[in-house]
């Protein structure tokens, strides 16, 4: 929730400072490949770890990326998002599902919602 309230922050900073679409391309697309690399690269040594690295294993780990609802198919639309020159954070505001999803236990232990200007 503190997350959502303040999530163009670093946006509006980085426009600020004048840094430029293509620096944004790059960042985005440098740090999505290293973050991919790593998640698959420590899921494949915990299911090895765990000795589940057969067969059914694998078609199930990359069913988890790969498959109909898989992780990949689920990013790459809010990437593809993110990378229109047009793109700002606050074209979508996810403190409604937020609240949905999270509001009963949030108002179980007595914290306030969200502040709406």
């Amino acid at each position: 929730m503190e997350e959502l309230e303040h999530k163009a922050v670093c946006f509006d900073l980085y426009r600020a400072l004048h840094c430029g679409y293509i620096r944004r391309m790059f960042g985005i697309a440098y740090i999505t490949f290293y973050i991919a690399v790593n998640v698959f690269r420590r899921h494949r040594y915990l299911l090895r770890k765990d000795k589940v690295w057969d067969h059914k294993g694998k078609r199930e780990f990359f069913d988890f990326y790969l498959g109909r609802s898989g992780l990949i198919r689920m990013v790459v639309p809010k990437l593809l998002g993110y990378m229109r020159p047009s793109f700002y954070p606050w074209q979508t505001d996810e403190r409604g599902k937020f609240e949905e999803m999270f509001g009963g236990m949030r108002s179980e232990l007595g914290i306030p919602g969200f502040q709406y200007k």
